[in-house]
């Protein structure tokens, strides 16, 4: 079926014109619905022509080609077929359920079309392997191919901005390293601008690192999007990649010797099948690397294969100074080896891929609470405005000039986060590679930034309900968990959830030294059957609130 919109009415089917050339792949045109006026009789699209021996019970594939003559909108909603000898044609409507079979396609007279290609993508990997391999794009359409981006199903390919360069040897001295990666997580993969337009008959290689953080057998697609005045166009391509275990570390941070102000890095490193430890970087909120133990390992080591080795450093708050402060995410190393971008970039992608999936799985467990068996989770696009509008939400930040996005540096430790990220680089018998280590930092000393209170509770998760309510203790456990500081004076207020009466010491003042912990007994009245959270607990120091996001869920039956 053929419409460009040109003239009204239709015409019926023609009979068919004689074939433009003899044998089984012969182009012949074939008519549906036609506009009446100038190109009434004119033909619309071409296709082959197929001779097919068909026996009883054996199915066999036929492969047509369509060639569009026309611009408009044409469907293929089916085939014809007659009987060797001649006779009659008969016409038959593809059958699929849902309508799969009927193929809507938009016929233009200049379009861009893309071919690619992935060179040297390695079909395995040791985990944290940075593997470099190349996108081809070739334009192989009559019109230029515009705003193209590539869109990974996982979060682990990175491509470098083009004044960057690809080579491991640049340095974050090279770039703002505070600055977002031109990229953008979703629940449904990772977004990548490539530098365009890609003019036709032009074709364009692209560098990229490929990393995996888990070892295992992952399949990899690549969509690659381009549009042209608007019009989305898509190719993909699918590969398979085996993740074997390599080099891998366990970091773990302990207060420091320097009461309050230190905190002891630790790394024990598993050297696999050996190579060497290159740097060791820390991306956190507030704290850097101050020194290392092992002076003579600063600048890398070797590490022997199937062997164990240590490596320590001392973190420290960092000191304000003009344009930097302890709400500030920081990026320092052990050593000086340059190209720390690839590893913090890839970085910035996990993160932000975390991030979205834990949305995603708020949002379903949300929803299915609402519903029940009827849950429907909300569409991509719901979730995207969502978060993004959560974000729009820091205001503070955008004052210091740094917004935050969803593959910013800023987003790899969140305001509410008190911790660091540690990543290892090393070279392995298969070349370079980083590995990721997420560790929380308990605060030496207090401000306004960081919550001073670690909150817990004791109570019956499970209750069964009697007539005229029941009544269930519930403890609630208040720790100072700032170290070494002034003695923390606070206000403790609880509130009670529809359908609970709380009584006891539901608020007061109270003073904690740090590490010091208080103990406040409850009674939990239960009036009705339901599903409650007991987390109201308000603490107040000064005029500033602290609210706990922990739910403490109590079923009713």
């Amino acid at each position: 079926v053929y419409e460009n919109g040109r003239g009204g009415g239709a015409q019926s089917p023609s009979p068919p014109h004689a074939s433009e050339g003899g044998g089984s792949e012969a182009l012949e045109p074939l008519f549906g619905r036609m506009t009446v006026g100038e190109d009434a009789g004119a033909c619309y699209f071409k296709t082959t022509r197929h001779k097919v021996s068909l026996k009883l019970g054996s199915p066999q594939k036929v492969e047509m080609t369509v060639i569009p003559m026309k611009e408009g909108n044409m469907t293929i909603k089916g085939y014809r077929y007659r009987l060797s000898g001649g006779g009659a044609w008969f016409y038959q409507d593809f059958a699929a359920p849902d309508d799969a079979g009927k193929y809507e396609v938009e016929v233009t007279n200049n379009m861009p079309s893309v071919k690619v290609n992935l060179m040297s993508f390695p079909s395995s990997l040791e985990v944290g392997q940075l593997a470099p391999f190349t996108l081809e794009l070739e334009n192989v359409g009559s019109a230029p191919a515009e705003i193209i981006r590539v869109k990974t199903s996982r979060p682990w390919v990175y491509f470098p901005p083009p004044e960057q360069g690809w080579s491991n040897s640049s340095d974050a001295a090279t770039q703002d390293i505070k600055s977002a990666v031109p990229n953008s997580c979703s629940p449904s993969g990772t977004l990548h601008s490539l530098p365009s337009p890609l003019q036709p008959g032009a074709s364009a290689a692209h560098k990229a690192w490929i990393c995996a953080p888990s070892p295992g057998a992952f399949e990899l697609s690549f969509a690659v999007r381009f549009e042209k005045d608007g019009k989305l166009r898509t190719t993909t391509l699918t590969r398979k990649v085996n993740v074997n275990p390599g080099f891998a570390v366990k970091a773990a941070i302990t207060p420091g010797f320097k009461s309050g102000t230190e905190y002891l890095l630790s790394c024990n490193i598993d050297g696999g099948r050996g190579g060497r430890v290159d740097d060791i970087i820390v991306v956190g909120r507030g704290y850097e690397v101050k020194g290392v133990f092992n002076e003579e390992r600063r600048d890398g080591f070797d590490v022997e294969p199937a062997s164990q080795s240590v490596m320590h450093a001392t973190l420290g708050e960092i000191e304000p100074h003009e344009g930097l402060d302890h709400a500030d995410v920081v990026v320092t190393s052990v050593g000086s080896k340059p190209g720390k971008d690839v590893a913090v970039s890839f970085l910035k992608l996990l993160r932000s891929s975390e991030d979205w999936d834990r949305r995603v799985e708020k949002e379903r467990v949300a929803r299915e609470k609402e519903g029940g068996e009827n849950f429907q989770p909300k569409s991509i696009q719901e979730i995207r405005r969502a978060a993004n509008a959560a974000k729009l939400k820091a205001e503070e930040r955008e004052e210091k000039g740094t917004a935050i996005v969803s593959t910013s540096l800023v987003a790899t430790c969140p305001e509410a986060y008190c911790g660091v990220n540690v990543l290892l680089r090393y070279t392995g018998p298969n070349g370079p590679g980083v590995l990721f280590n997420a560790l929380e930092v308990r605060p030496s000393a207090y401000n306004a930034n960081r919550c001073p209170f670690l909150v817990n509770a004791q109570y019956d998760t499970d209750v069964s309900f009697q007539e005229g309510g029941v009544e269930k203790d519930v403890v609630v456990v208040v720790k100072n968990r700032v170290f070494n500081a002034t003695p923390l004076t606070f206000a403790f207020e609880v509130g009670a959830p529809s359908g609970v009466e709380i009584s006891g010491p539901t608020s007061f003042q109270s003073v904690l030294a740090g590490g010091e912990e208080q103990r406040v007994i409850l009674k939990a009245l239960y009036l009705r059957k339901g599903i409650f959270n007991l987390q109201k607990i308000r603490c107040v120091v000064g005029n500033v609130p602290f609210l706990f996001a922990f739910q403490w869920i109590v079923k009713v039956r």
